[in-house]
């Protein structure tokens, strides 16, 4: 919020604690209204930083659709320059089982300036993924009427990261945000865009955290939908065909209600339609799906948000009710880590969780995502600032 965060309660963690070489720096800039959160993931041992609040007393964000997470861009789009959108991880912990968290993955847009303000919403259905030391639970759920632990992640994205934030906010219902405008000026600059998406997002797939897949991918079509080609003298470089691809995948993506494997290989197909549609080979499954460019009835907008609202949750907001809480510090609270009976499986020894979304039936892929069938071509207001 206005007021500032509260820099004494938040602190940096990385993995080294596991022996990994990853570097992580928390300061506090413009009197303390924007957390500047930077440093280096290093895979060379590890793969995360973090920054980590433990409050006072535990908080009831139960009522609450979900959250806006308010950042700053770090970085300009340079067309020389492309590369991914940088992924992240919010998590909670309650107070039933404290070592458990629970995540939501979303990526920050890409932007033609340094410094614009952006938002992204997470619904709570969102965070639907819990984990301890590495082991992914699979009978656990979050109680969202005692937190005691709020933590932001960068998993496995190799290199420097800088992220900006200026508030974390619990809102009771849903919200959309528009995606910030990038210029592009050619098909080769959208390829290397959508390879260098690829890349990132599936390293992450490969590696467990297909939410984050999700997430980049679901990103970067925005970014295209919402370019703005304006430069371009001779035809649009997005075109209406493309447009229909990319609001056909992301559509269908929000439909598949209960696998985020599918729902990371629709948004894969999406991309490699996008680049079919250009003229670029793709040497994939030819069984695989595709959207129908000729089908120009799909229209969407260029949003940031993560998820459409289910017809549950837009029937369970209330018009009568205040959209925002704002929680002084006293309400937070640390509490002993209790017992839980939750099972947990194993995934790539990162200490903590990943996230997110919602899929379902979709096609048979192959699990090998070492080949050209994985996601890689090598191979988804509580002011809470001030607490």
């Amino acid at each position: 919020g206005d007021s500032g965060w509260q820099t004494d309660s938040w602190y940096s963690q990385v993995d080294g604690v596991m022996g990994g070489k990853s570097s992580g720096d928390l300061t506090f800039l413009e009197s303390n209204t924007v957390m500047s959160f930077s440093g280096v993931i290093s895979l060379d041992g590890g793969g995360f930083s973090s920054v980590i609040k433990s409050f006072n007393s535990a908080i009831d964000l139960s009522t609450y659709a979900g959250f806006v997470v308010e950042l700053k861009t770090t970085s300009a789009y340079d067309p020389n320059y492309i590369d991914a959108p940088l992924g992240l991880h919010l998590q909670f912990h309650d107070s039933n089982a404290r070592y458990i968290g629970y995540a939501s993955a979303f990526a920050v847009p890409l932007s033609n300036s340094v410094g614009e303000v952006v938002s992204v919403y997470l619904p709570q259905t969102s965070f639907d993924r819990g984990s301890w030391i590495g082991r992914l639970c699979n009978d656990c759920q979050i109680d969202f009427s005692s937190i005691v632990e709020m933590d932001i992640y960068v998993l496995f994205q190799d290199g420097p990261f800088e992220v900006k934030v200026t508030k974390i906010t619990a809102v009771n219902d849903y919200q959309t945000f528009a995606s910030p405008v990038i210029s592009l000026s050619s098909t080769d600059e959208i390829k290397t865009l959508i390879d260098r998406t690829i890349q990132a997002g599936g390293g992450l797939y490969d590696k467990g955290y297909q939410e984050l897949c999700i997430a980049l991918y679901r990103s970067v079509l925005n970014t295209i939908l919402a370019s703005d080609d304006s430069t371009v003298t001779t035809s649009s470089i997005v075109s209406k065909r493309m447009e229909s691809i990319s609001c056909q995948g992301l559509q269908r993506a929000e439909t598949q209600i209960g696998s985020k494997v599918n729902m990371a290989w629709t948004l894969r197909y999406t991309l490699d339609a996008m680049l079919e549609e250009m003229g670029f080979n793709v040497s994939s499954n030819d069984q695989a799906w595709r959207p129908d460019p000729t089908m120009n009835e799909y229209e969407c907008s260029a949003l940031t948000s993560a998820f459409a609202p289910s017809l549950t949750e837009l029937s369970e907001a209330s018009d009568d009710t205040d959209n925002s809480y704002t929680a002084s510090t006293n309400e937070f609270s640390t509490s002993e880590m209790p017992t839980s009976s939750a099972s947990f499986y194993s995934i790539p020894y990162i200490f903590i969780v990943t996230t997110v979304v919602l899929a379902a039936c979709c096609d048979s892929f192959s699990s090998n995502h070492s080949t050209r069938k994985s996601h890689r071509r090598c191979p988804h207001t509580e002011s809470l600032t001030q607490l």
